[in-house]
């Protein structure tokens, strides 16, 4: 989950309203066909892994904690589209997953905050 953060929960600033068709129309795709989730739980499964390799994490079932992350994820890019919530709500789900997972609220908190790296490639 961490190295998938910035993909997860991106901070949109001044793209956030050339993004908005973008992200509604994942929305109508994510929903229409199993492949798309199915491949983005590769990167977030591998995160999650690794964070609970490293003791970062605890997830006692991976198939539960994916559906939490991608259903949460995905119900808050849906209240940024109806307007009832803005950009900034990623990080606050990202801190909330975070200590969902076991993480103390402060590292949470801190990591869900923090600035991402700029995106490779």
């Amino acid at each position: 989950m961490i190295e998938s953060a910035a993909l997860i929960f991106p901070s949109l600033g001044p793209l956030y309203q050339a993004l908005m068709p973008w992200a509604a129309a994942l929305l109508r795709v994510w929903g229409s066909t199993a492949s798309l989730p199915r491949r983005a739980g590769v990167a977030v499964l591998a995160d999650l892994r690794a964070a609970q390799k490293r003791r970062r994490l605890r997830i006692p079932d991976e198939g539960a904690a994916l559906d939490l992350v991608q259903g949460t994820v995905i119900a808050s890019i849906r209240s940024v589209i109806e307007g009832s919530a803005t950009a900034k709500r990623g990080p606050e789900i990202a801190a909330l997953l975070l200590r969902g997972f076991g993480m103390p609220a402060r590292e949470a908190d801190a990591l869900a905050h923090a600035a991402y790296p700029p995106p490779v490639g």
